[in-house]
This record gives C-alpha cells, sequence and structure tokens, in this order.
C-alpha cells in the first residue's frame, strides 16, 4: 500500500513539475543557450539555481539538492545529467588549502615570447600543459603573451622552476613575477545572476 502511494505521489509532482512549473519558468525568464557540439541545451532559472547549489558543493546528495530547488528527485538527477552531457558541468573537484598541504607560494608569472609563429606559440601551449607548478595559463593582450599562475611549496622551488623549466622553453622572451603578498578574495563560483524580462 505504501509502495502505491509513494509512485502516486512521485507522479503527482513530475506531472506539477512538467505542466505547470517548467512552462511558468520558460514563459517568465530569459533563457541562456549553450551548445556542445551537435548537443543544444537551455538554462532556466531552476538550471541557474542548481548550478549555484553545485558551485557551493557539489557532494550534496540529489535529495538535498531537490530539497532546496523544491523539486523531487528525478528531475533534478534529469538537470545534472543534461548539463553534464552538455558540458555545462565540466567535473567535479576537490577545492585544497594550499597552506594546509604545502604549498603557500602564489605567483603570477608574466612571459613573453621572442616569437610570435604558430609554432612557437604551440610550442609553448604544449610545455606549459606539462609543468606541474603551472595551475593556470592564459594567453593574453598586452605587453606579454601569456600570464601564468605559479603555485609552489618556498621561494627557493619558485627559482628551480623558472631556471629549469620555464626559462628553458624555446622562444621564451621576458618573464616578471609578481608574488601574492595575501589572498583577499578567492572563489571558483562563477556569477550566474541573470535577468528576467
Amino acid at each position: 500500500m505504501f509502495v502505491v502511494y509513494s509512485d502516486i505521489i512521485i507522479l503527482i509532482s513530475k506531472l506539477f513539475y512538467y505542466v505547470v512549473l517548467l512552462p511558468s519558468i520558460l514563459l517568465k525568464n530569459k533563457l541562456f543557450k549553450v551548445q556542445k557540439e551537435n548537443i543544444t541545451t537551455q538554462l532556466d532559472l531552476v538550471d541557474l539555481r542548481l548550478l549555484d547549489l553545485l558551485q557551493q558543493n557539489s557532494k550534496q546528495t540529489i535529495k538535498e539538492l531537490a530539497a532546496q530547488l523544491n523539486l523531487s528527485q528525478t528531475p533534478v538527477h534529469e538537470r545534472m545529467k543534461r548539463l553534464e552531457q552538455t558540458g555545462v558541468i565540466r567535473r567535479y573537484v576537490a577545492l585544497l588549502d594550499i597552506e594546509k598541504v604545502g604549498k603557500p607560494v602564489i605567483v603570477y608569472c608574466n612571459v613573453s615570447l621572442s616569437q610570435h609563429t604558430p609554432e612557437a606559440l604551440s610550442m609553448f601551449s604544449d610545455k606549459v600543459r606539462g609543468l606541474k607548478e603551472v595551475i593556470e595559463c592564459y594567453y593574453i593582450s598586452g605587453s606579454y603573451d601569456y600570464l601564468l599562475k605559479v603555485i609552489t611549496s618556498d621561494i627557493k622551488e619558485y627559482q628551480r622552476f623558472i631556471l629549469s623549466n620555464l626559462s628553458v622553453i624555446p622562444n621564451v622572451g621576458q618573464i616578471q613575477s609578481q608574488f601574492v603578498m595575501s589572498n583577499i578574495k578567492y572563489t571558483t563560483a562563477i556569477s550566474l545572476e541573470h535577468q528576467v524580462d
């Protein structure tokens, strides 16, 4: 008897979601189109709220997420799968405390190349991808060509990284280092604020 009632409740909640809630969300809110290869998806307010919750804590269970979104577990699970399949959610990671893992030195390193041929740019990019000390690398505009974020255990390790790993890459011309003195703000969460029509 209990199984029948729970099935009816799940059916009613799905029906409510797909017939009442979802159409009203789609009509009220601006939709964001996301395309990955041949898969296109649209992000509505529920998707954006779900992404906010996952960015705060991706270890939350489907049940916990569903409760916060006022939905049943099935549509939340389906949304998560869709967001993963379309590449909106790239992966789930653990964020470490750099002090506690013994890597407290953060350096932003500007690099300019002596040559700017496609081969030189490609070679630099390939080499930097293999450097474990580099956690971020951007090809940038301005006086320098690249901006690297480097994390090491101390200044000596950073010096060894520059002398043995970075400066020996062909076509590296100029290197400028900026050491982080203190961390004012750090987050990986992307603001998903949106406008409602």
